[in-house]
């Protein structure tokens, strides 16, 4: 057990100088020595433990509690609530909450991002994690979130885009898998037109745990199928503005 101790003390992820003190500290004390001391320096370590953890994590970092729904929304300056989902996403039987955020800054800029709250024992929200902000205006194409919903302990979040003779939406499912919210899974439905009327429809369905991947193209009343895998992709929630890469034909 010392010799456990002594290698935590020397980690380089243990880099705050008094969670190394404690770890020293806790070297000097046998189980004969006084209990309450040696009782009360193993919470305090183990605590710091803990923050050091968690310093790279969203997790962590964003867990702020609040009594309501509503005092969450009240938290930003100016914030409106577009689309929204209620469902067990933490598989603890509360119902957890899913909302799309709209803020506007002093120069009148509009963002917009999506967070996950969980539904805590005590009644009250914490935010376990969030969506990089983007524009909340689709610029000189129309791209928006179209839908949310919580379903299986995933949330699927649909993200539609239209650009000219192509449009198309993407339904990504996210999910806690082995402690880290991430997208395990995207489908994707696309269409491009031409002048002359014809239109190509693009559809996939990609697993981002397993690699497997389904592309079906539609031309001329033809229809072509491909089934094949790809290396699996890491794709954070945090990191989250569009399915971007993963939809294939997309505009």
């Amino acid at each position: 057990m010392r010799d456990n101790i002594q290698k935590m003390a020397n980690c380089p992820r243990f880099r705050y100088a008094p969670s190394r003190l404690l770890a020293t500290l806790h070297l000097g004390y046998s189980l004969n020595s006084n209990i309450r001391v040696y009782t009360m320096l193993r919470k305090i370590f183990l605590g710091l433990i803990t923050i050091t953890l968690c310093v790279n994590s969203a997790y962590c970092l964003e867990r702020r509690e609040f009594d309501s729904l509503d005092a969450f929304v009240k938290s930003f300056k100016q914030a409106e609530i577009g689309l929204q989902a209620e469902g067990d996403l933490m598989g603890k039987g509360r119902a957890d909450w899913a909302v799309q955020i709209k803020t506007t800054d002093e120069q009148d800029y509009k963002e917009t991002q999506i967070y996950i709250l969980e539904k805590l024992a005590s009644g009250k929200y914490a935010v376990v994690e969030k969506t990089i902000p983007r524009a909340a205006f689709g610029g000189t194409g129309n791209w928006y979130f179209e839908g949310l919903e919580i379903k299986n302990k995933s949330l699927f979040i649909d993200f539609s885009y239209q650009w000219h003779q192509c449009s198309g939406h993407a339904l990504s499912q996210f999910k806690l898998y082995k402690n880290v919210w991430r997208m395990i899974g995207v489908r994707s439905d696309n269409r491009v037109g031409s002048d002359d009327g014809t239109e190509i429809l693009v559809s996939s369905d990609t697993n981002l745990i397993t690699g497997d991947k389904i592309i079906k193209k539609s031309e001329n009343d033809k229809e072509h199928s491909e089934h094949f895998k790809i290396k699996p992709k890491i794709a954070l929630f945090k990191d989250y503005s569009d399915a971007g890469s993963l939809i294939e034909g997309g505009c």
